[in-house]
């Protein structure tokens, strides 16, 4: 009976509505008929994840700043405000997926991360399931991009260290042969040196245009393969390794008199604090020591590099230099808008992603971006050189799209 008499009531207010105009009708029907839609639907949504709290949320902390200013800069796309939506992962694998679904379920159109290549992994079929794109910013793990067709990044994979150093050998130093020091059994290095190995190979058309020696683990008297390198006739070493031996290798080896132009990753950026006797001592034994830099946006000219470095120090002071996650979290961002510009919207999450595949040459912080077959960026990396002065950008490698 309630039920009739409602359905009356509503029957006579569509009467007294249409009786009184169509603007009154119009409210009649937003009143009780119109659905509100989504939330997700009336602004775009893009989710951060991050390890928040945790062990790894230092390094977050770096991504994030960088997200956020660029959402500070360019808060909207296509004329409609954009959203940042946060979830903690908390530096855990085991969290990873309940933390991604969370950003699925709010209706996120692109997911920026993770920190950290396992907790990218962590997430990785979550995100495939739901067909919304994720752009990685410092994973450099070449599984994540190649095991999930929803998966991008902003960050040069880790083999193409080995790539970027062998380009800068034979175009950067003019030589035609190279010496590898590679510790036995270490599949890192071995992925680093293998295509170190195939662009020397590539560059000069010579199959043995490298010399690989490699030492045992445990190795502290590196005298015998320092002579088995010194053999190469251009000086030049590859040495895919961390911070502390290569600068423990490298003091043996000046100590030796052996003047090699060594060449390492980016690992070696903060090479000088591998060695706490280093800073007080008068013997500058890692001056013209090169490594591939993760990041060089001193050595990056665009207008996008000049207006991340000034709004930058604008937020967090002139003198603070801004980290390397800070400068691709600012691209991750940017690329995220520009997949949703493509697409020309942000609900259709598969266009977006198949938009990604199709950019050539965004304007970014860390070079013009280009995303390969994979998903993966093809852009200008750094060569630096550590000087008396402090570390130079000596060589840039261009990479050209399809090579």
């Amino acid at each position: 009976m309630k039920r009739t008499s409602r359905l009356l009531c509503i029957f006579l207010c569509a009467v007294m509505a249409l009786l009184t105009g169509c603007e009154s009708y119009d409210n009649f029907y937003n009143t009780f008929f119109k659905e509100e839609e989504p939330e997700y639907i009336q602004k775009i949504r893009i989710g951060v994840l991050e390890p928040m709290t945790g062990g790894d949320s230092a390094d977050a902390q770096a991504e994030i700043s960088g997200i956020e200013l660029a959402h500070e800069l360019f808060p909207q796309a296509l004329g409609t405000d954009v959203e940042l939506v946060y979830a903690d992962n908390q530096s855990d694998v085991a969290v990873c997926p309940e933390a991604a679904q969370s950003l699925v379920d709010q209706g996120v159109s692109v997911i920026l991360g993770s920190c950290k290549s396992t907790l990218s992994l962590a997430a990785s079929d979550v995100i495939a399931e739901a067909e919304i794109p994720a752009i990685g910013i410092t994973c450099i793990n070449p599984i994540i991009t190649e095991t999930n067709r929803y998966y991008f990044r902003v960050c040069n994979i880790e083999s193409f260290e080995g790539d970027a150093a062998a380009r800068f050998v034979y175009y950067g130093k003019g030589a035609s042969e190279a010496a590898v020091l590679k510790q036995e059994g270490d599949d890192f290095a071995q992925a680093l040196v293998d295509a170190f190995k195939a662009r020397m190979t590539s560059c000069t058309g010579r199959e043995f245009s490298v010399t690989v020696v490699e030492y045992p683990a445990g190795t502290t008297d590196f005298t015998p393969y320092l002579f088995d390198l010194s053999t190469v006739s251009s000086g030049i070493v590859y040495f895919p390794v961390n911070a502390q031996t290569a600068a423990n290798v490298i003091k043996q080896a000046r100590d030796a008199d052996y003047r090699f132009t060594w060449v390492g990753g980016s690992g070696w950026s903060s090479i000088e604090s591998a060695d706490p006797a280093y800073a007080a001592s008068e013997d500058r034994y890692l001056d013209g020591v090169c490594y591939v830099a993760e990041v060089n946006i001193d050595s990056v000219e665009t207008a996008m590099s000049q207006t991340f470095k000034e709004a930058y120090a604008q937020k967090y002071g002139a003198e603070t230099v801004p980290p390397d996650g800070a400068a691709l979290g600012f691209d991750a961002y940017l690329l995220a808008l520009e997949g949703i510009k493509q697409a020309e919207s942000w609900t259709d999450t598969q266009t977006i992603a198949n938009k990604l595949y199709n950019v050539y040459k965004l304007e970014g912080v860390t070079g013009n971006i280009s995303l390969n077959s994979k998903g993966d960026p093809i852009k200008e990396v750094s060569i630096n050189m550590i000087c008396p002065q402090g570390h130079e950008s000596v060589y840039v490698v261009v990479p050209k799209w399809g090579d």
